[in-house]
C-alpha cells in the first residue's frame, strides 16, 4: 500500500541518518533546529507556521531542547540556539545530507527515480507540510487534530498554503517523503476513519485477544484505560489481554479500502502516470530494504531528550 511504502522508505532513511551519530535526532532537527539560524531570535508564536505543526506540538517540541540547553530565550517569547544547540543543528544537518547521499548511492536508479517522482508530487501539494510526520499533540497522533474534532481540524493547527514562490527543488529526500506521507495521512484522516498512524498497526490484532506484552509498543496501549486507543474505545484490555472493540474492528477492516480510495483519488488529482511512477519506484526500493520496518512512523516524546521517532522501540 502506498502509505506503507512511503513509510518504509522514510523510516529506513531515518535509521540511516541516526546511525551517523548518537546525538542525531531527525525529528528535532526537522521540526525545530533547522528553523533557527544565525540571524537572532525567532518568536515562539511563529514556530507553528515555520514548522507546519500545531501550537501544542511545538510546545512539546521545545521541551527537549530546553532541557538539553540548546535554547536561549528572551523575555518576550523568542528563542535562539545556544552554541551547543547550533552544534546539534549542524551535526544533524550533516548527518541528513550524508545519509541521503549514501542511501541514494546504494539504491541507484530506483532512488533517483523516487526523488524525481516524489518531488513532482510535493510540488503539486496545496499545503506546505512538516519535514517529519508529527502528531497534533503528545496524546494525539493525528496530523491536524481533526480525527476527533468538529470542523475537520483542531483549533491549534493552521494550514500553511503553498505559495507560487515556494520551491521543492533541493529539499532533502527525508523532507519530500515526509510531506508526501503527511499529505496522504491528511486525506485518509479526512474520511473520519481515525488516525492513519494507528490504523496501519491494527493488523497486529486478530479476532482473539492478544497478550498485552505482544501489542506493538508503537500503539502505546498500557492497559490502564488511559492510553489513546483505550480512551477512544478502539482497544479494550482485561486481565492483561488486549482485544479490538467493535469500533476497533471497524477501523481495522476499513483501513485497506480507505487507503485504496485515497490512492485512487491521488491518481485522479496528480496523474496516473506520476502516482504509478512513485509507487513503482517505492516497490522496487522496498524489495531492497530490511525486513521489520514499521508500517508508519510513530513520533513520541521521550523524557529528557524530547520528540523521537519510536516505531522500532520495544
Amino acid at each position: 500500500m502506498l502509505d506503507v511504502l512511503l513509510s518504509h522508505a522514510l523510516l529506513d532513511l531515518t535509521r540511516a541518518t541516526e546511525r551517523r551519530g548518537d546525538d542525531v535526532n531527525v525529528v528535532q532537527w526537522a521540526n525545530l533546529l533547522r528553523l533557527l539560524d544565525e540571524d537572532g531570535f525567532v518568536r515562539v508564536k511563529e514556530l507553528p507556521v515555520l514548522a507546519r505543526l500545531s501550537k501544542r506540538a511545538v510546545t512539546s517540541v521545545l521541551v527537549g531542547p530546553r532541557r538539553l540547553g540548546w535554547l536561549d530565550e528572551d523575555d518576550v517569547g523568542a528563542v535562539r540556539l545556544t552554541p551547543s544547540g547550533r552544534q546539534a543543528r549542524d551535526q544533524s544537518a550533516a548527518a541528513v545530507a550524508a545519509a541521503e547521499a549514501a542511501w541514494c548511492d546504494a539504491h541507484g536508479e530506483d532512488a533517483a527515480r523516487l526523488r524525481v517522482a516524489v518531488t513532482a508530487l510535493v510540488d503539486q501539494l496545496e499545503l506546505e507540510l512538516p519535514w517529519y510526520p508529527t502528531g497534533y499533540g503528545p496524546a494525539d497522533v493525528s496530523v491536524n487534530g481533526g480525527v476527533y474534532a468538529k470542523g475537520g481540524r483542531g483549533a491549534d493547527w493552521k494550514p500553511v498554503v503553498r505559495s507560487d514562490a515556494d520551491s521543492v527543488a533541493g529539499l532533502p529526500l527525508l523532507a519530500l517523503l515526509s510531506q508526501a506521507l503527511v499529505a496522504f495521512t491528511l486525506d485518509y484522516e479526512a474520511t473520519r476513519r481515525g488516525s492513519l498512524a494507528y490504523a496501519a498497526f491494527l493488523d497486529a490484532f486478530t479476532s482473539e485477544p492478544v497478550p498485552l506484552a505482544e501489542v506493538p509498543a508503537a500503539l502505546g496501549v498500557v492497559g490502564n484505560g488511559k492510553s489513546a486507543l483505550e480512551r477512544h474505545g478502539i482497544v479494550k484490555v482485561e486481565a492483561k489481554q488486549a482485544r479490538l472493540t467493535q469500533i476497533g474492528h471497524a477501523r481495522r477492516q476499513s483501513y485497506e479500502p480507505m487507503v485504496a480510495k485515497v490512492t485512487e483519488a491521488w491518481r485522479e488529482r496528480y496523474g496516473d502516470e506520476l502516482i504509478g511512477e512513485l509507487r513503482g519506484s517505492l516497490e522496487r526500493l522496498d524489495a531492497e530494504l530490511p525486513a521489520g520496518l514499521a508500517p508508519h512512523p510513530v513520533v513520541r516524546h521521550v523524557v529528557g531528550t524530547g520528540f523521537r521517532e519510536m516505531s522500532a522501540a520495544g
